[in-house]
């Protein structure tokens, strides 16, 4: 196959759109929360605190189309997750001899 080919077929699949089983809502909430996290952040002139908000956010994007309250176990656990990453990261920034116990 040639590259000309295989570079056509390539920018097909990234431009292909999907059918997706989720409501119209979740990506635009999503892309508005993103939006006015980072927009705070920029007047703030605190670009990296905006950046630290976003990964809070994105425990959004998880959430199924369930019940409510398998929803919210949901959206609880993945943010528990992300905070305790995010934890273990500042923990082998502030003591580096932990990194080869978190990495390996």
């Amino acid at each position: 196959m040639s590259k000309r080919k295989i570079l056509k077929q390539q920018c097909k699949e990234i431009i292909q759109l999907n059918p997706t089983e989720r409501v119209w809502q979740m990506p635009f909430f999503f892309a508005l929360a993103v939006g006015f996290a980072l927009s705070i952040a920029a007047y703030y002139d605190r670009m990296d605190l905006g950046l630290i908000a976003i990964i809070g956010i994105m425990a959004f994007v998880y959430t199924t189309n369930t019940p409510m309250y398998h929803r919210m176990a949901v959206t609880m656990c993945c943010s528990f997750g992300l905070c305790l990453s995010f934890l273990i990261g500042l923990c082998t920034h502030f003591f580096p001899a932990f990194s080869p116990l978190v990495v390996g």
